[in-house]
């Protein structure tokens, strides 16, 4: 693959997160204000609809409510960019050679009010032709907390799976996320699954896979993908999944982000 689509975001002073055709990508905040990511199994060829939200925190971000319904003064200044570009692999999104699809930007001044959290969104055509997604074509979940006790119970085997280093119930239920992420970058769903098999065995050889259950009063189940999938989270906005590392590890934290769709009482991850 030559070229990739990028997508960065980076914040100053609040946080934020990107979405793409209505599921979530990625967010930053204060602790970590720059991030970024090929994007090619969350679009589509021709119009895609994308979205910068930004909030104070993480944790407003996926709060649950309606868009601008916290009043907030900016205790300093604060501002969001985000660039989606078309990048030659190996390249920097600010490489000369990039191509610049969308680019986005938000700024409040110290002292200013504003409402929380704020969506800007966009539609972008962008010059892709992948197959056919299954995630628009799954069943919806009308009553996310219905499905509650499900999502909790796998969150509950798949921590303990992998904090003893059986990561195949993981892959089994990642089939089809692994078989489309394979597609989107052009390689085979057989070497995908091995890259992250390898991966998380190499977490768990070096003592960085011990992965918390989360707690039921923790845990935030965000619908997404207009109400087909379920984002699982914690309440401070990261994902529900993430390994507790040692210092004599190296100190660095890992997490999982799951979105998942749910069949015939059965969970799939499919983002």
């Amino acid at each position: 693959m030559q070229r990739l689509l990028f997508i960065r975001l980076h914040v100053d002073g609040c946080a934020a997160e990107v979405w793409i055709n209505g599921l979530p990508v990625f967010s930053v905040g204060p602790g970590a204000p720059l991030a970024g990511r090929a994007i090619h199994e969350f679009v589509f060829a021709g119009a895609n609809r994308v979205e910068l939200r930004v909030a104070p925190d993480r944790g407003a971000l996926v709060a649950p409510g309606e868009f601008g319904r916290l009043p907030c003064v900016a205790e300093s200044a604060a501002r969001a960019h985000l660039r989606l570009a078309l990048v030659r692999e190996g390249r920097g999104i600010d490489d000369e050679n990039a191509r610049v699809l969308a680019e986005r930007g938000w700024h409040v001044g110290a002292g200013e009010p504003w409402d929380a959290p704020l969506q800007q969104a966009f539609d972008v055509d962008l010059p892709v032709n992948f197959q056919r997604w299954r995630w628009p074509e799954a069943p919806l979940i009308p009553e996310p907390e219905a499905a509650r006790p499900l999502v909790q119970r796998f969150l509950q085997q798949t921590a303990a799976q992998l904090s003893r280093g059986d990561v195949e119930g993981l892959l089994t239920a990642a089939r089809i996320k692994i078989e489309e992420v394979a597609a989107a970058y052009q390689r085979t769903p057989a070497d995908e699954t091995a890259r992250l098999r390898a991966h998380l065995l190499r977490l768990h050889a070096a003592g960085a896979l011990t992965v918390p259950a989360p707690a039921p009063g923790a845990l935030l189940l965000r619908p997404c993908a207009d109400g087909r999938l379920l984002d699982c989270l914690l309440t401070d906005g990261g994902p529900a999944l993430r390994a507790l590392v040692s210092p004599e590890a190296g100190g660095a934290g890992w997490a999982l982000p799951l979105r998942i769709a749910l069949v015939d009482k059965r969970i799939h991850v499919l983002r």
